[in-house]
């Protein structure tokens, strides 16, 4: 799968606009306004590389009406120069240190080591015939977890396999939590995989209800600027884009 390189600005608020509504933080589509040059840059990426991206998410058995609109926010938030001064971080100190040294968020998704190393134990232990891939490393880096750090970071550069993790991601989400989900409409299952996707997919199930509400996007937990909702990101963008 080729991807078309995109370059993306910087954060511009080309306006911030708020209501409150009947406890909807915001008003339909206002996200567009908010994120300006940004949001129509992930808006293009999807243009030019969705059918692909949603092809191969099919491939591997996973739903991409739920799991494009869960990466929207990440297109959006996607910075090109920031991305390769992360991923030469992760090159140097993740490869030779681990996630400890260096856990940083990189390509278009917005993955970090540590959540493409968690896909990769789940799967040892509950394998599955879409994910079996994610465990396989040739033979002449078994047991040497620097060459296995190098080899993850590489992957995470390719789009190709980041769309697989978000494949492997999905199908965690659904094994985990089929009983509770089975209820939810596809507005609710966006939403909490969206959660999952920030929260973790480890945390358990009202952990990830709790982080739900939380508004750390775009800059996390520590963020000073005005700070929004991933979730609602992503309810937005399907219910104005896919619906």
């Amino acid at each position: 799968m080729t991807f078309k390189r995109i370059y993306f600005t910087k954060w511009l608020f080309t306006a911030a606009v708020f209501c409150i509504i009947s406890g909807s933080l915001f008003a339909k589509s206002v996200y567009k306004e908010i994120f300006g040059s940004d949001y129509q840059t992930a808006l293009l990426f999807i243009e030019e590389n969705g059918p692909q991206v949603a092809q191969q998410l099919k491939g591997y058995g996973a739903d991409p009406d739920i799991l494009v609109p869960v990466i929207f926010p990440e297109l959006i938030r996607y910075s090109l120069i920031q991305d390769e001064m992360e991923t030469t971080g992760l090159k140097i100190f993740y490869v030779n240190y681990g996630e400890d040294y260096a856990d940083f968020s990189i390509g278009y998704f917005q993955m970090k080591p540590s959540f493409a190393e968690n896909i990769e134990s789940y799967f040892i232990k509950h394998p599955r015939k879409e994910c079996t891939t994610l465990r396989q490393y040739s033979k002449s880096e078994k047991n040497l977890q620097k060459s296995i750090r190098r080899q993850r970071v590489r992957r995470l550069e390719n789009p190709s396999w980041q769309t697989y993790y978000l494949a492997c991601f999905y199908h965690i989400v659904q094994d985990k939590f089929s009983n509770k989900l089975a209820s939810f409409n596809t507005v609710k299952k966006i939403a909490f995989f969206a959660a999952a996707y920030n929260a973790g997919f480890q945390a358990d199930f009202k952990t990830i209800l709790a982080f739900r509400n939380k508004r750390f996007f775009p800059n996390g937990a520590m963020g000073f600027s005005e700070q929004y909702n991933y979730s609602d990101i992503a309810v937005d963008y399907y219910e104005n884009y896919i619906r």
